[in-house]
């Protein structure tokens, strides 16, 4: 991520990867921290965070912490974590 640069565009699709890695939210931390300003939260984030049934409460205590004016927790998140 350090390596590639503004050229690594942070899309939805790879915070949606990092939010259901299991690496223990390691991915989703390193994109907090290092491209914070375009990691956006969006419901489908969520989901994955939630579904992530390996590390989802990890990810989920992350995304609370950094971002937790942002998350929205609706049924389809609930549905998600169940």
């Amino acid at each position: 991520l350090k390596d590639a640069g503004e050229e690594f565009k942070i899309t939805e699709d790879v915070v949606k990867e990092a939010a259901g890695n299991g690496g223990s939210g390691k991915v989703m931390k390193l994109l907090l921290d290092e491209r914070g300003e375009e990691v956006k939260v969006t419901e489908d984030v969520v989901k994955a965070a939630a579904g992530n049934g390996e590390y989802g409460e990890e990810v989920m205590r992350l995304l609370l912490d950094e971002r937790g004016e942002e998350l929205k927790v609706t049924e389809d998140v609930v549905k998600a974590a169940a």
